[in-house]
Order: structure tokens, then C-alpha cells, then sequence
């Protein structure tokens, strides 16, 4: 199993592709151009009063989807809030929009690592760069 996976992520660098859906069985989603965005914040060990956090947001960048790229930053210690969201997303719009020669008629957003107590406050920051 450690080989196969091995094999698996050697192939996906390389620009291959592992796995797709067939056309029978694609949701209807699927029919016009969409990407998936996903992002998440990691934060320094708690004590840690001086390393920086690190935010990074992946993007879909085919069909299938099966292929993606990612744009990180270094931002404020312990920041949750994405700062250079908009950035970012532009910046995966604009790849996928070269990759595949589309523009996305939907974007799907899914955003990791936000307690109860931060979602509001979050969500009105991301959701304002996510539409700039």
C-alpha cells in the first residue's frame, strides 16, 4: 500500500491524472465550468509568540476535477482571517481560466480550521474577498 500511494503521488507530480468520474455517473454540476476552492490557516505551537502564520488556498484546475494548484502566504501570527484572500483567489481564477480556456460559472469555497466563535466574523471578511 505505501508503494501503490507512492506511485499514486509520483504520478499526480508529473502531471498525470489519477482519478476521474465517469460521464455517466458525474453530478449535473459538472456541466458547466466550476472550480473548488479550499482554504485553511496553520498557526505556530501555542507558546510560540514569534512565527508567523500560515494561510494557503488550493483551486481546481480542470474538469474533473483532478488537478489543482495553490498560492500560500505568510501572514500575522495566529490570524485566522485569510488577509490576501481576494489576491489569492484571483490569482486561481486567473490560472484556471488559462488552464481550461473558461471562465467558472460557480465557485465551491471550503474553509477549514474556523471555531463557532470565529465563523461570523470570518465568513463576512472571506465572503466580501472571495466576490472582489
Amino acid at each position: 500500500q505505501t508503494l501503490s500511494n507512492l506511485c499514486l503521488k509520483i504520478n499526480v507530480k508529473l502531471g498525470g491524472v489519477n482519478n476521474i468520474l465517469l460521464p455517466s455517473i458525474r453530478p449535473h454540476v459538472f456541466r458547466e465550468p466550476i472550480i473548488f476552492l479550499g482554504a485553511d490557516v496553520t498557526h505556530p505551537p501555542t507558546g510560540d509568540t514569534l512565527k508567523p502564520s500560515i494561510a494557503a488556498v488550493v483551486g481546481s484546475m480542470d474538469a474533473h476535477p483532478s488537478r489543482y494548484s495553490a498560492t500560500v502566504r505568510v501572514q500575522e501570527h495566529r490570524q485566522e482571517i485569510i488577509l490576501d484572500l481576494a489576491t489569492m483567489v484571483k490569482e486561481l481564477l486567473i490560472q484556471f481560466y488559462r488552464t481550461t480556456r473558461f471562465k467558472p460559472t460557480r465557485i465551491i469555497f471550503y474553509r477549514d480550521g474556523v471555531s463557532e466563535g470565529q465563523f461570523s466574523t470570518v465568513l463576512g471578511h472571506e465572503l466580501r474577498a472571495v466576490r472582489e
